[in-house]
């Protein structure tokens, strides 16, 4: 069954905008809540995946490795814990 998506994936996913300014300077953004498992949590920046990041499960903050640009758009998508 390759390819087939969990359906509790799809139907129990967060997708977010985590909180932080971006302008070009700001590289650190906080989820409102926590994933359920950190290797499943998603972040796009424009759009596009990004893998450049860490994240701090203490502070459910992103550290993006470099800043986003005023104007981008940053996203989050992941299964929130119970």
């Amino acid at each position: 069954m390759g390819g087939q998506v969990d359906p509790k994936w799809i139907v129990n996913k967060i997708n977010e905008v985590p909180t932080g300014t971006i302008d070009g300077v700001n590289a650190v953004f906080t989820l409102s809540q926590s994933p359920a498992n950190t290797a499943e949590l998603e972040v796009y920046l424009d759009g596009l995946f990004e893998d450049d990041y860490s994240f701090n499960p203490s502070t459910n903050e992103i550290t993006l490795n470099t800043a986003p640009a005023l104007g981008q758009q940053i996203k989050a998508v992941y299964r929130p814990s119970a």
